[in-house]
């Protein structure tokens, strides 16, 4: 079924509709393997036995997270001078993971995301660098 999820994996920790779980699973797995994510996730037999298993607890947890979440709807309720509100909207609704979830997936996989423009060390290197013998060469003598 899935690359790293199974329904019954999930047995334990939530009561889903087995069709909207496996949409879940689908959906956290397409968007893991996606080229902006982690690309390399899509080949699970190049992954070492534990990197499959941390990539599968990530997962997990993103598809138990989203079966929690509710519909996406914001609830206030009031009695008398006591009121509540349940906001169970998202704020980033682009990704099915969270920045960090992406992030972790990135690590397991050893993809590190910099916020880098370049990775080119343009520090000078000092490494022989006499003062005396260039100002004496500067000077003609």
């Amino acid at each position: 079924m899935g690359l790293y999820l199974q329904p019954e994996d999930f047995t334990a920790l939530v009561e889903l509709d087995p069709e909207r779980l496996v949409i879940l699973i689908e959906d956290a797995e397409t968007f893991a393997t996606m080229p902006t994510v982690a690309p390399a996730l899509a080949n699970p037999e190049a992954l070492t036995t534990q990197q499959r298993t941390q990539v599968k607890t990530i997962l997990r947890r993103a598809v138990v997270r989203e079966s929690d979440s509710g519909t996406g709807a914001k609830v206030q309720e009031a009695a008398g001078p006591y009121s509540y509100t349940v906001d169970t909207r998202r704020a980033n609704s682009v990704s099915f993971l969270t920045d960090e979830e992406e992030d972790a997936l990135r690590g397991v996989v050893g993809l590190v995301k910099s916020n880098q423009a370049f990775n080119t060390d343009v520090t000078p290197t000092w490494a022989g660098w006499d003062p005396i013998r260039d100002f004496l060469t500067a000077a003609g003598e």
